[in-house]
């Protein structure tokens, strides 16, 4: 039995994509999403902001970067990865958003707009 693994989140990004190519000659597009939630902590609401790294690769990927800015609102759908790895004899590890599908959020619609790469 294969295992589910999808995720959707939307957010901003916190600074421009950044384009490059794998050693094999696949263009890959890596770029940060802050997403913002407010949580009732008592009286009062508590905001909180988590920050996710994705990478989009092939065709989409040199699709969307020279339009990926800062600031501007996205939501991805892709699957999540490990990724690990040794420093300073200590195993680290990060989840890695490998997008699918990257849609700009635009501000005044409740809806994704057209724009979907």
């Amino acid at each position: 039995m294969t295992d589910i693994n999808s995720f959707t989140v939307g957010g901003r990004l916190t600074k421009d994509a950044q384009a490059e190519t794998t050693p094999q000659g696949l263009p890959v597009c890596n770029f940060t999403i802050a997403s913002n939630r407010s949580r009732k902590e008592g009286d009062a609401w508590k905001q909180e902001t988590a920050f996710f790294d994705c990478a989009v690769y092939g065709k989409t990927a040199e699709n969307v970067r020279q339009k990926l800015k800062k600031g501007l609102p996205v939501v991805v759908t892709g699957r999540i990865q490990q990724q690990r790895w040794e420093s300073g004899g200590a195993t680290k590890s990060r989840f890695l958003i490998l997008a699918d599908i990257v849609q700009v959020y635009a501000k005044e619609q409740a809806d994704p707009q057209a724009a979907n790469w």
